[in-house]
């Protein structure tokens, strides 16, 4: 009998709907192989937020990668070309099998998507077919690789064409999120040159921001003015007017990556070249076309519905959480917070991890106390000591053990569990690095991005202990320092006062 692999797979934001649909092909191949997935991710931020990153990225320096089976890099949910070379770096050096998705690296295996063909067939289809020469874009993040790439496809694009380059046409300061399609529609409508035909999008996410805000000051689309992504979201297809895009097939892209993985003499074989998964352009009533097939929207119905249901649930229980942690001051009233609300969350399992020994005892505070050089708190790493807070398993809890990741790692190898799926992200005030959370086989970790904002309320609530820990700290300090001598450290005058009876 074959021992169950395990497998790594480092990537950021699974919430968005390209990094979840891969991960659910991922999730599906490795459940044909009934292995198990530890995903290292964060919430990470393409705006400006850095004492923020710096806390969520910290989680990649948690795993040892050669304790894993092999590893998985979602290069581009990452977001940090320097993390991301220091993530590729650690992977290297642990010479593990190892599949990056949608980037090359000379190390691994690669299983990729042609962003720059992709791109191509949708930007000549709006010259080619609609006749289009006024055709504005919207980029993703400039220091994204497949941004880059789409950005390229779209020049190249217009020179083959003879149409002139007008970098007036172009907004370079997208970040992939709905909201940057705002400042990019208002600089098209400010702009002296005549008003686009066309505005091809990065992203679905972009486009939809676009279409939305188009609309909402008179413009109709594509009467007026057609539109184009990159992805095939769900909102995409069923969007009204549909959104003509490029359907990634991130599932297949997830599938393939993780059967290559696991397929030694695929792994062998293919190290250090590209596999790519052919994308599908997806034309509909955004840029004019009609949709010939007739769209089956129950399965869009039942989705709906099910995320509504579960967003209602979640926001209740974070609400209603967040004010529960208000009070709290100590560990072990926050462990009997946590005792209250992880029965009632979609999980098998659920742990809260601790770096360092957090105590009462003044001594033991040297890690988190205020320094005047404010660089020596826990920034990188989780310590040299971490603590198992609190865990939930089989509907029992367990409490206050000492365990490291490799510690927990090897548990479950021992265990001999199948099919699990955990969820690795980081606790952290700001870039002050407090510990870690894993969940297993978790909706609600892998699927609702309200899970981030749980974590941030349970981190908050960390530095207030942190706080309250220190402010005791220095109130028993001072007490000392008022009623003791200091030379005898017997009572002085008012420590008889007040101890003396």
């Amino acid at each position: 009998m074959k021992d169950t692999k395990n497998i790594a797979v480092v990537t950021a934001g699974i919430y968005v709907n390209h990094a979840r649909r891969m991960l659910c092909g991922i999730q599906k191949c490795m459940d044909d192989y009934d292995a198990n997935t530890f995903i290292f991710t964060c919430s990470r931020r393409y705006d400006n937020a850095y004492q923020h990153d710096i806390g969520e990225y910290n989680i990649y320096s948690l795993p040892k990668f050669d304790e894993f089976d092999g590893v998985v890099l979602l290069n581009s949910t990452i977001g940090s070309e320097k993390m991301l070379k220091e993530v590729a770096d650690k992977i290297k050096t642990s010479k593990i099998p190892a599949i990056g998705i949608e980037r090359d690296d000379d190390n691994m295996l690669n299983v990729c998507i042609d962003n720059k063909i992709a791109m191509r067939k949708i930007v000549d289809h709006l010259i080619e077919v609609h006749g289009f020469t006024r055709i504005n874009y919207i980029s993703g993040p400039l220091s994204n690789p497949e941004a880059i790439q789409r950005y390229e496809a779209y020049k190249e694009a217009l020179s083959e064409h003879q149409i002139p380059f007008e970098q007036e046409r172009v907004y370079e300061e997208g970040t992939f999120l709905k909201e940057s399609a705002i400042p990019a529609i208002q600089q098209f409508l400010s702009s002296k040159l005549e008003f686009p035909q066309a505005i091809v999008s990065a992203n679905d996410v972009m486009a939809l921001g676009a279409l939305e805000f188009l609309e909402d000051h008179g413009y109709r689309v594509p009467q007026d003015v057609a539109i184009t992504g990159f992805d095939d979201d769900y909102d995409a297809k069923y969007h009204v007017p549909s959104l003509t895009t490029v359907a990634r097939r991130q599932e297949e892209v997830g599938y393939t990556a993780i059967k290559l993985l696991l397929d030694d003499s695929a792994q062998s074989k293919h190290v250090g070249n590209r596999i790519s998964v052919k994308t599908q352009t997806k034309l509909r009533e955004s840029c004019g076309c009609e949709t010939h097939s007739k769209i089956d929207n129950s399965e869009f119905r039942k989705m709906h519905f099910d995320e509504k249901s579960d967003n209602d649930k979640y926001l209740e229980l974070t609400r209603s959480m967040s004010v529960d942690l208000t009070s709290v001051e100590t560990f072990k009233q926050l462990k009997t917070c946590l005792k209250k609300y992880l029965p009632q969350i979609d999980c098998e399992e659920a742990y809260f991890f601790l770096s360092d020994d957090f105590s009462d005892t003044e001594d033991k505070l040297d890690l988190y106390k205020e320094y005047i050089d404010d660089t020596r708190y826990l920034k990188e790493g989780y310590g040299d000591k971490t603590t198992l807070l609190l865990g939930f398993e089989q509907g029992q809890f367990l409490e206050d053990i000492k365990m490291d990741f490799s510690g927990f790692l090897k548990r479950v190898k021992e265990s001999k569990k199948k099919k699990i799926v955990y969820t690795i992200s980081p606790l952290h005030f700001r870039d002050r690095t407090y510990g870690y959370c894993i969940f297993g086989n978790s909706t609600f970790s892998l699927k609702n991005k309200i899970f981030y904002t749980l974590l941030m309320e349970i981190g908050n609530t960390v530095e207030t202990i942190r706080k309250q820990m220190m402010m005791r700290a220095m109130i028993k300090r001072l007490d000392s320092i008022w009623s003791y001598d200091p030379l005898t450290h017997i009572y002085n005058r008012s420590g008889f006062a007040k101890y003396g009876g």
